[in-house]
């Protein structure tokens, strides 16, 4: 049986109270739609009750779909250069020196930002990786982006997440070659950019 990478419980506790946070406002709603329909015994206002009792219930389980989180992964082998973020490859396009990669998240798919190597620092919202004597820039842009900056930079293990979508930019030298193609799908912490 493959050993497995467990993400701490402090973290998953800070993505939770995030996630319950964010559900106040559709069970406030939801509340609310049962007090129109009990305050108000006219049935004109039993539609618009259920109308809003059907968005609560909706906003409810959707922002429950946008904090999905995968708490162990299998540890990965190798000098592996890993994907921090679940998303689809959106842009490779290759110059002379460098290529540029920019992998996209979408509100549904995971959130949570895992280390490409083990030599990765954070420095605001990029990672800078020293890779086979090359360094590496991941830039992260996203609008709600959370670092866990005591978090152990291993490789595949949890240091943030981003809510909603984001996207990953990542120069690479020409002499690193990746094998992903564009609308290829990339696990946080699974896949490889570049496999040594």
């Amino acid at each position: 049986m493959p050993k497995t990478l467990i993400t701490d419980i402090k973290y998953l506790r800070l993505i939770k109270k995030r996630q319950l946070q964010q559900q106040i406002p559709p069970l406030a709603l939801l509340a609310l739609s049962f007090l129109v329909s009990f305050a108000v015994p006219l049935f004109a206002f039993h539609y618009p009750s259920l109308v809003l009792s059907f968005i609560a219930i909706i906003w409810y389980l959707y922002v429950g779909i946008c904090y999905r989180f995968r708490e162990r992964i299998v540890i990965p082998d190798g000098d592996l250069l890993l994907s921090p973020i679940t998303g689809r490859v959106r842009f490779l396009k290759t110059s002379s020196d460098i290529s540029l990669l920019k992998i996209s998240k979408s509100p549904l798919d995971l959130i949570e930002i895992r280390s490409p190597h083990a030599s990765s620092t954070w420095e605001e919202d990029t990672l800078r990786v020293s890779y086979q004597q090359h360094n590496l820039i991941f830039r992260f842009d996203a609008g709600h982006l959370i670092r866990f900056e005591d978090a152990p930079m291993d490789a595949g293990n949890t240091i943030g997440f981003i809510v909603g979508s984001g996207t990953v930019s990542i120069s690479l030298p020409n002499l690193l070659h990746t094998d992903l193609k564009v609308k290829d799908i990339c696990q946080a912490g699974l896949s490889a950019i570049i496999a040594d």
